[in-house]
């Protein structure tokens, strides 16, 4: 296939062209061989692409297929993937719940998938319950229930990959739905059972444990929490007169996550990534956002003379709460989820990366401590980035809504 004919593809094929083209990727690569031969040709043909025909081709590809085969081939199976995506937890009149059978373990759990780059994590839980269910949800309807991450979300493969998750999980109602059940070819089959079904079963009959209690407490009036272990503080080895890629391969599972926290996950990608597409390769970013505003003040962090709000970009294996609590010394008792942001309005350009973020609001007035402190919005407000006035001013909006409906109440 020259490159012409993926452009043309890229830009005009039919749907059955893209899934070709999708399948001629994710089957090729069995042996370590084989693997080499698909990694040159994706980057031969990456390199022969503009900004957005690469960030299509992903969408076609499927971004974690896409960015494991730009990965240098020796660590394609050695790299700890944090992955983003979605799923639904769909609720009938009488609070039985959609499960799905899964066609590749067999085991129950509820409809879901990754997402893509430009993707509203709330627009990929509608698309996938509609594809692997047939019911199509009214996205005013979709309620936003909470972001599970951690190590909780870890999943390790017979061939050594290891996928690390980052799930936002929403409830939603039949009653809201569009369509007729049916099951795809993911699905084994796919029922409205009671929440008594999925406790009955073992461990390992269950595909995500972890959403079954989320469901639980949103079914009893209680707010979800999902208490995460904290990445291992392990001794990594001498990299001695190793280069990266291996290094990376010299080390176990923990200690490469423990590498990425250490390195930072951007800087831990871009060693991964082929050098000859580093500039090119579209990544996505993750990161928790800390929002405090008392009155007409805002808390910031100042560094060497920048004012920014108060952020860290998620590493492999963290959990948003904790990167917030363990990098600004703020009890997770104080702090909740304001808001999630994702999709194209979060793409930057210069950067090429597609941020998702957690708002994180104080219940309190923190104290000020090191770079942290309160200062006066009018003051600060132009000195901050763009992406930091984004989050400010969707934020106030929000306020602003939830000031409007109690009036209304």
């Amino acid at each position: 296939m020259n490159i012409e004919e993926i452009k043309r593809i890229i830009h005009n094929g039919s749907e059955e062209e893209k899934i070709f083209l999708r399948d001629y990727f994710k089957k090729y690569g069995n042996t370590f061989d084989k693997e080499v031969e698909i990694h040159e040709i994706l980057v031969n043909i990456l390199l022969q692409l503009d900004k957005d025909e690469v960030i299509a081709l992903s969408g076609i590809i499927g971004y974690p297929v896409f960015l494991r085969i730009s990965l240098m081939p020796k660590i394609r199976h050695r790299f700890p993937l944090l992955q983003d995506g979605a799923a639904l937890i769909l609720l009938d009149e009488d609070n039985n719940i959609l499960v799905q059978q899964r066609m590749d373990n067999g085991k129950y759990g509820f409809s879901g998938g990754c997402q893509e780059l430009g993707e509203e994590l709330t627009d990929v839980a509608i698309r996938e319950c509609y594809e692997e269910t047939g019911l199509l949800l009214d996205k005013e309807r979709i309620i936003d229930v909470c972001e599970v991450s951690g190590l909780s979300r870890r999943n390790s493969y017979p061939n050594g990959d290891v996928v690390v998750n980052n799930t936002a999980l929403h409830i939603g109602y039949l009653s809201d739905c569009s369509g007729v059940l049916r099951k795809d070819y993911e699905s084994k089959q796919v029922f409205f059972k009671p929440l008594s079904f999925l406790d009955s079963l073992n461990d390992e009959e269950k595909h995500e444990k972890d959403f079954i209690e989320i469901c639980r407490m949103y079914l009893n009036g209680d707010v979800p929490i999902i208490h995460q272990q904290l990445i291992p503080d392990i001794e990594l080895p001498e990299v001695g007169n190793m280069n990266f890629v291996d290094y990376l391969y010299s080390l176990s599972p923990e200690q490469a996550l423990v590498l990425a926290k250490v390195q930072g996950y951007l800087e831990f990608l871009n060693n991964s990534l082929d050098e000859r597409i580093r500039d090119i390769f579209p990544r996505l970013v993750d990161k928790s956002v800390l929002m405090s505003v008392q009155d007409d003040r805002i808390l910031v962090e100042e560094i060497d003379g920048k004012v920014t709000l108060p952020k860290r970009i998620q590493s492999v294996g963290e959990s948003f709460e904790d990167l917030i609590a363990t990098s600004f010394e703020v009890s997770k008792d104080d702090i909740r989820l304001a808001l999630r942001m994702s999709g194209n309005k979060m793409y930057n350009r210069d950067t090429n990366e597609f941020i998702n973020a957690l708002v994180f609001e104080t219940t309190r007035e923190l104290n000020s401590a090191d770079t942290l402190s309160y200062r006066q919005v009018s003051e600060v407000i132009d000195k901050l980035s763009n992406e930091d006035k984004l989050y400010y001013e969707v934020y106030c909006e929000k306020l602003a809504e939830l000031v409007k409906l109690k009036r209304t109440k």
